[in-house]
């Protein structure tokens, strides 16, 4: 009934997520969040609207189960907690093969960092993961309240001023 409503909605696209998933056993992640990710995505294909897909903690362990996922992008988390994300880590083990929705850190760059820091940071993942097209720069996590406007003018204005195809500023 579910995936009918999914199917019929008028809509583009959908986003999906999934949090702390990265803790569970994979033999537990298979049965209980990736079966029914799959269930979830072939629909979405066969209704011919886009998906996300947000994984909510360390990615790279599971990152080859996800990309059997039939998605359009995938989104993950900035480092924090217990584990460190290189989104050129993700972007080679992805390739082309989905789009990647970045993971600039919206809870200590973004809020603490100065604006030089945050353009650096959008440079850099640009170049890690832009060059080839299918990257979107984004947060990894929502963007604290505490977040000055000229930070959040030096993250915006840098992914306008850099991200664009082709990268011709590298």
């Amino acid at each position: 009934e579910r995936l009918e409503l999914i199917r019929t909605a008028p809509v583009d696209g959908f986003w999906f997520d999934e949090y702390y998933t990265d803790v569970i056993s994979p033999r537990h992640y298979d049965e209980y969040v990736w079966r029914p990710n799959v269930i979830l995505a072939q629909a979405l294909r066969e209704s011919g609207k886009a998906s996300m897909y947000y994984f909510c903690g360390d990615i790279m362990p599971k990152l080859e189960r996800i990309l059997e996922l039939e998605v359009d992008a995938i989104a993950f988390e900035e480092s924090k907690k217990w584990f460190h994300l290189d989104v050129a880590e993700v972007k080679k083990v992805v390739g082309n093969r989905k789009a990647l929705l970045g993971n600039m850190d919206g809870l200590h760059l973004l809020p603490r960092g100065t604006p030089e820091q945050i353009v650096a940071e959008v440079q850099r993942q640009l170049a890690a993961a832009a060059r080839d097209g299918g990257f979107v720069m984004g947060a990894g996590s929502p963007i604290a309240p505490d977040t000055s406007l000229g930070n959040m003018r030096a993250f915006l204005d840098a992914t306008r001023e850099f991200g664009r195809y082709p990268m011709t500023w590298q």
